[in-house]
């Protein structure tokens, strides 16, 4: 499994998304055998970051979220999109556990 495992989480409906590693693109990557998963590359972009440990509940994820959000709002930094959750660890590792919220940041005007 490739970390970190991201995963957007809304009111409307939920997403898993894998990063590959950059030897990996479209047309080289196994086609998937289900029709529900998709294969598509997304741009780049500048994300805003808040780092927890911990295993990571939908309560921990909200509460970082709003942490995030008020950061960004306290620092004048317009974000958009959902804020996403982050897990890089397996289900079995029980110490130094890493998850982040992120959400992308418009730093054009930057």
């Amino acid at each position: 499994m490739t970390t970190p495992v991201h995963m957007d989480i809304n009111q409307t409906s939920s997403t898993m998304s894998f990063v590959m590693p950059s030897q990996y693109n479209k047309d080289n990557l196994p086609q998937p055998n289900d029709s529900n998963v998709k294969i598509k590359t997304i741009s780049q972009e500048y994300v805003a970051v808040m780092k927890f440990g911990g295993y990571a509940s939908e309560n921990d994820i909200k509460t970082n979220s709003r942490k995030l959000e008020n950061a960004l709002k306290e620092a004048s930094i317009s974000y958009y999109g959902h804020f996403r959750f982050l897990g890089y660890n397996p289900p079995f590792q029980f110490i130094g556990r890493r998850n982040e919220i992120i959400v992308s940041v418009d730093w054009t005007n930057k």
